[in-house]
């Protein structure tokens, strides 16, 4: 049984680390084990080891909340430290939205499409003595937002 009182304190170890460093090299050091033995031991369940794993884990994730909210406090907070805690918090609210890769993938293609298209209407324009369009965000396909920057750009070719 030396083996596996052994391997239960060398767990044991580790896990004290962990929950105050967060890493697996910096508490396997601590341990006198490697990261390897430490993948084992989450990998086999060796004695229960992936639940005191994940325990240990969520431990040193509120030991580092407490540090957020203890710097939050401070008048000095930066606000981009206030913006991550309410992104944490309530993501539902505070959260950037984006669009899904397929969407931002479509959209890029028609930009490239209409962007293509008005060179060629400008190269046109040159050769001819027509007038380019005062707005070429006007032809823009339909659903797309342009920012005022891009159309102020656009609008001084």
């Amino acid at each position: 049984m030396r083996g596996k009182r052994e391997t239960e304190y060398n767990q044991r170890l580790f896990l004290d680390a962990y929950s105050k460093s967060g890493t697996i090299e910096t508490s396997a050091r601590a341990a006198g084990i490697s990261r390897e033995c430490v993948r084992r031991w989450d990998n086999e369940n060796v004695f229960g080891f992936r639940d005191q794993f994940q325990a240990a884990k969520d431990q040193f994730k509120e030991a580092i909340e407490d540090i957020l909210f203890d710097r939050l406090r401070d008048p000095k907070c930066p606000p981009l430290l206030l913006i991550f805690a309410l992104n944490a918090h309530d993501p539902a609210k505070y959260k950037a939205t984006t669009l899904p890769d397929t969407e931002s993938h479509d959209m890029l293609v028609e930009l490239r499409s209409w962007a293509q298209r008005d060179a060629r209407r400008q190269q046109q324009h040159k050769k001819s003595s027509v007038k380019p369009d005062p707005d070429p965000t006007e032809s823009m396909p339909e659903g797309i937002d342009v920012p005022d920057s891009l159309r102020d750009l656009l609008s001084q070719r």
